[in-house]
């Protein structure tokens, strides 16, 4: 069932190991990433949004960041 109301509301975030490989991935499948941001101290992430203006992040912390 869709609701307008609650349509671009959601927030999830993934984290995974490596946010470059996860970003390929995706543009594999022509999907690329609204934001790409390095969070000082805490890791890199890329930020994807869906048709209804969901934001779906993927994050790298910080010690998988830093190599």
């Amino acid at each position: 069932m869709g609701d307008a109301d609650r349509a671009g509301k959601a927030l999830l975030t993934l984290l995974v190991d490596n946010v470059d490989e996860q970003v390929a991935a995706l543009a594999e499948r022509g999907l690329v990433p609204d934001e790409m941001e390095t969070l000082s101290n805490a890791g890199r992430k890329a930020a994807f949004v869906d048709p209804e203006g969901n934001k779906i992040p993927f994050a790298q912390p910080g010690s998988a960041a830093e190599g």
